[in-house]
């Protein structure tokens, strides 16, 4: 095996491994150490999925706070707010296309109805819609983006394959329409991944998903 192809074989390994680590491994820990408290199992396990992630995109960054500012060095200008507006547009059709041809049932999805019914700021405002959008964009897009193209030096289509494709999977959930929820979240991925590329600036999908978990859980609490 040729050096490069071995170095990038390595970064593979080396996130997929982390990504275990991160999820299976700390993240069961804090849920176990947060029941064991008294917690919930509700906060104790959406506290625990938010703390994996960004361990996850911290280690990724191997905690080195000059490549996570250089990562955040790009403004937050009306530029990338407008562009996160156009970008949410484009995510919500990709929602009602796979809607459409994957989901036949008009009942709003379990992971969301979930999120609805917690009747808490923490649980249906907070994490979803600020918490988790930071922390997933910059664990899957930014992080991911470090280590596959600036450090392996894998060509931008196979990091918009992989990250959409770990960020799909992260999103399944049980029920009918779980693999629906991986189509659409990957596809979602995709795209974030293609704007970040694009504009070099993490606002933008940030932005983008905060406006859409919004929406979501906005258009669900009225059904």
């Amino acid at each position: 095996m040729k050096p490069e192809r071995k170095n990038k074989f390595g970064h593979l390994i080396y996130i997929i491994a982390l990504l275990f680590s991160s999820i299976f491994v700390f993240g069961v820990g804090v849920v176990w150490a947060l029941q064991t408290m008294g917690v919930s199992p509700t906060i104790s396990g959406t506290l625990s999925s938010q703390m994996s992630i960004i361990i996850y995109g911290l280690a990724l960054f191997n905690f080195n706070k000059d490549v996570i500012i250089d990562r955040l060095k790009n403004k937050l200008t009306f530029e990338a707010f407008w562009n996160g507006i156009k970008l949410t547009i484009i995510v919500l059709i990709i929602n009602i296309i796979i809607s459409t041809l994957f989901i036949q049932s008009s009942e709003v999805p379990e992971q969301t109805q979930s999120i609805v019914e917690r009747n808490s700021f923490l649980m249906t405002f907070l994490f979803p819609v600020i918490v988790a959008p930071i922390a997933e964009e910059l664990a899957f897009r930014a992080s991911l983006k470090y280590v596959l193209v600036d450090k392996a030096c894998w060509k931008p289509w196979t990091y918009i394959i992989l990250s959409s494709v770990i960020f799909g999977l992260l999103h399944w959930s049980p029920g009918t329409m779980g693999l629906a929820h991986v189509l659409l979240t990957g596809l979602m991925g995709a795209t974030y991944s293609i704007v970040y590329l694009k504009t070099d600036n993490i606002y933008t999908p940030i932005i983008s998903h905060m406006l859409y978990n919004g929406l979501v859980i906005t258009v669900a609490s009225l059904v």
